[in-house]
């Protein structure tokens, strides 16, 4: 009798077991069909979106009355932080985007810039800075050093995706490279420091300018004399669009 009492306890004691670990069981696949799911639906409506940005708006061109944000809704999102570069997209396209510039400024010195630039809260910062870096002689390390204390605070106050353009080689460095060989730091050093940073932490995306770089019909004319440092409308253009194409691959990872 005593046995089979024991038994007994024995059988409910596995029967309880059991069925404990048919309720994790019954939890952990629960969980993970709702987790992909959600996850599926992320992606579909993420692809809606980037469709609809694909498709709904042209290319954009200025015309004396559009602005960028009519054309491309998704840059009232967007703020900018940068020198002279940033400086002339507001002076030459329908710019309605929120900008912060300072010409002539290098990286260390645009931290108020960023500063007003988190006020904002917007969900993407563009950071397109032209060689003033190079022109005053910091190093490649320095500027790293910089863009990356203000990146970190950006992601840390905001906690948005952060777009970082090529540091552009302009007719002035070339000259300079060709005049003072193996003394100036070449570009693609500068360049070798962003990269560096979109590779270190997430949604930091890059915006490869490099096609451009030696174009003469990317620069501006001064009273007839070709500008060989600032940028012109139709590099503003080019890379409007070419911003927004990423914009569109940003949005389909869900960023």
């Amino acid at each position: 009798m005593k046995n089979r009492k024991q038994n007994k306890k024995i059988v409910e004691d596995l029967n309880n077991k059991y069925k404990t670990w048919l309720l994790y069981l019954i939890i952990i696949f629960s969980s993970l069909f709702v987790f992909l799911i959600f996850t599926f639906e992320t992606i579909r409506v993420n692809d809606n979106k980037a469709n609809d940005m694909l498709i709904n708006y042209p290319p954009y061109s200025y015309d004396g009355s559009t602005f960028v944000t009519e054309t491309y809704p998704i840059m009232r999102d967007v703020v900018f932080v940068g020198d002279s570069y940033t400086h002339f997209l507001s002076l030459d396209l329908g710019f309605d985007t929120i900008s912060f510039s300072k010409p002539g400024y290098t990286v260390d010195m645009l931290t108020e810039t960023f500063e007003e630039a988190f006020k904002t809260k917007k969900k993407y910062l563009v950071i397109f800075i032209g060689p003033n870096d190079f022109n005053k002689g910091n190093t490649p390390e320095e500027m790293y050093e910089a863009l990356r204390r203000n990146i970190y605070a950006y992601k840390y106050k905001v906690n948005g995706t952060v777009i970082l353009c090529t540091y552009l080689p302009s007719l002035h460095t070339n000259d300079m490279e060709k005049k003072y060989p193996g003394i100036v730091i070449p570009i693609e050093k500068y360049n070798e420091q962003i990269l560096r940073l979109v590779n270190e932490k997430k949604r930091i995306y890059y915006l490869d300018l490099s096609e451009t770089a030696n174009k003469e019909e990317y620069y501006k004319y001064n009273n007839g004399v070709l500008d060989r440092v600032h940028l012109n409308y139709n590099f503003n253009i080019y890379f409007i669009n070419k911003l927004y194409s990423l914009l569109i691959k940003i949005v389909r990872n869900g960023h």
